[in-house]
């Protein structure tokens, strides 16, 4: 193969990966712009360096073995840096969906969320092989393209049931609250309620006492009255007026 027709594939192929991680990163950033911020630069570099191939191709003469050195370094670095951004965008990823569904599980109850969303229990196992090949690629560096390769190969999935998740996240905290809503009715009811009885008993502990003196004053009437006479106790004119009101 030519040393042009060999430039021209690998641009080829390095613009289709470009694309596809574009791709990704548009997808990855209405999700959380950003987990996408390294990734980005990553494309930044990478575009630098294929900027500066075309210089070599302008001139009429064929490229010196120094300068088609430049060109195989140039694409081999561009070919690392979209490496890198794919690496970015599965280790941000990753991280981020590890908290909220750790979050979401600790708040509600896996059981909760997955009354929203049935398919939650394959979402953590996904997540779960993605984290054991990312520590594989830790492990062993020659493992480390094909770690990330399954991984990226499993974003669209990843991405399908992140949304899925919102939403049953979403349902289970509107859920949470309307319980939290009905516990705190039942608790204010019964603070109104003990408030209430509270008041009633002293009320009729007033009209106990109230009742008990009454009582108390009559007794104490009746025995002066019989012992010393209604007019003694009262005057005539008073004697006369009860007499009169016993006899009614």
């Amino acid at each position: 193969m030519k040393f042009n027709e060999y430039v021209h594939k690998e641009i080829l192929h390095l613009i289709h990966r470009w694309r596809n991680i574009e791709r990704q990163v548009k997808k990855v950033e209405r999700i959380q712009q950003s987990v996408v911020i390294a990734a980005i630069n990553e494309l930044r570099y990478a575009g630098r360096q294929l900027f500066e191939i075309p210089v070599y191709f302008v001139q009429d003469e064929p490229q010196t073995p120094a300068q088609r050195s430049i060109i195989r370094r140039r694409l081999c670095v561009a070919d690392q840096y979209l490496r890198n951004a794919e690496h970015d965008i599965v280790d941000a990823l990753m991280g981020y969906f590890g908290e909220i569904t750790f979050a979401a599980t600790d708040t509600f109850g896996k059981a909760k969320i997955i009354e929203h969303f049935d398919e939650y229990p394959a979402f953590l196992r996904l997540l779960s092989q993605c984290g054991e090949k990312i520590e594989e690629s830790r492990q062993d560096a020659g493992k480390r393209d094909e770690s990330y390769g399954y991984i990226y190969d499993n974003l669209d999935t990843l991405i399908s049931y992140y949304h899925k998740f919102i939403d049953a996240e979403v349902n289970a905290r509107l859920a949470y609250e309307h319980l939290e809503y009905e516990r705190d009715k039942v608790r204010y009811d019964l603070e109104i309620a003990d408030k209430r009885k509270g008041f009633l008993e002293k009320v009729n502990i007033g009209l106990a006492i109230y009742g008990a003196a009454l009582t108390t004053a009559s007794l104490v009437l009746a025995f002066l009255f019989w012992k010393f006479g209604y007019s003694s106790v009262c005057g005539d004119a008073t004697a006369v007026w009860l007499l009169k009101l016993c006899s009614i």
